[in-house]
């Protein structure tokens, strides 16, 4: 069952990557789908369900406390519509980080992830410049999906 998740996992991820780098739109389905591979092989790596439910509970109010931060500085001290700073392509991977890992861990890879996402655009941005915002859900899945393959294939250990 995990092999079949990681494949659902690693090709949703390289369709949000092309629709995110193409248009900056990705199809909401294509993002569900990632939501619920990533959810279900967490789930499937939890003792018990309970334990599942209040680690990602707690990783979701950790993420809006983090939208709640951006949405404030971008309407206060940027004066920006914070609907523009974040798709909704971004929120649901940013709820995808928080069904795929426990809870220290999703502190971990979340900011990891969001510096990968970064220093990747800042590398690669010259060649895509017909948009100047991130693909953010783009390269987050890509980080994801492979840091999910690395994890059950024990690369590094």
């Amino acid at each position: 069952m995990p092999i079949i998740l990681l494949i659902v996992l690693a090709i949703s991820a390289a369709i949000i990557l092309l629709q995110d780098l193409k248009d900056r739109q990705v199809h909401l389905v294509v993002l569900l789908l990632f939501l619920l591979a990533s959810g279900c092989l967490q789930y499937s790596k939890s003792l018990f369900f309970q334990i599942y439910i209040l680690e990602s509970a707690v990783n979701t109010a950790l993420i809006l406390l983090m939208l709640g931060g951006v949405a404030l500085y971008f309407k206060f001290l940027k004066g920006m519509d914070p609907k523009q700073t974040l798709g909704k392509g971004d929120v649901v991977v940013f709820l995808a980080f928080a069904l795929g890992y426990g809870i220290e861990e999703f502190v971990l890879q979340f900011v990891i992830s969001l510096v990968a996402a970064l220093s990747l655009h800042l590398i690669l941005k010259r060649k895509y410049t017909t948009h100047t915002s991130v693909p953010l859900a783009g390269y987050m899945t890509i980080y994801l999906a492979g840091q999910k393959f690395i994890e059950q294939f024990n690369f590094f250990s």
